[in-house]
């Protein structure tokens, strides 16, 4: 289930768009819908990989575990699995000096 928060932010969103609130509209908001920011690979397995996902909703952020398929004609649901929509939860965007060192000369 969604946690209040993303409710709310994916309800505006929908509200807005014109389309259903319903928690089945907002899951389908959540996955479907929304601009993809940054997708960060983490847990790698055999046929799937779990990744972070972080998506953009008029300016507000939601980020969740989100699953691929690291076969060709695999599908999740051939694999009964599904991602947890409990995973999801507001981001915010950071920004971070990284240091890189490299040789002289």
């Amino acid at each position: 289930m969604l946690n209040e928060t993303v409710q709310k932010i994916l309800k505006d969103y929908n509200v807005k768009k014109g389309y259903g609130i319903s928690p089945e509209d907002l899951t389908e908001t959540l996955f479907d819908l929304g601009k993809t920011v940054h997708k960060g690979e983490y847990d790698e397995h055999r046929w799937y990989t779990i990744f972070l996902h972080v998506k953009d909703f008029n300016g507000c952020l939601i980020g969740f575990e989100d699953m691929k398929s690291n076969t060709e004609n695999a599908c999740l649901a051939d694999m009964d699995l599904e991602v947890d929509v409990s995973t999801a939860v507001e981001y915010k965007a950071v920004e971070e000096l990284t240091v890189v060192y490299k040789p002289v000369g």
